[in-house]
């Protein structure tokens, strides 16, 4: 009975860790589209809008894409198997 609980709480968590892990996605894709768009404009027209704080709109998208989708994806098998 004990481990029946126990497997039930851990089925529960695992769609909210999921979800977390694909949201993290989702707001690295957007980043990584807004910064393509700004971009962009820079190149095409002449607005020059500053991207500042480089490293974050240069790795940030890619550590939460990478990230979300990794551990979204562990989390997908690690479950699947249980």
């Amino acid at each position: 009975m004990t481990e029946k609980v126990i497997k039930d709480s851990r089925q529960l968590t695992f769609p909210r860790l999921k979800v977390f892990f694909d949201c993290l996605f989702l707001i690295g894709s957007a980043m990584l589209i807004i910064k393509l768009s700004i971009l962009g404009l820079n190149h095409f027209t002449a607005l020059e809008i500053p991207l500042r704080g480089s490293f974050f709109w240069n790795f940030g998208p890619l550590l939460l894409m990478a990230g979300g989708a990794i551990f979204s994806d562990t989390l997908k098998k690690k479950y699947k198997n249980e």
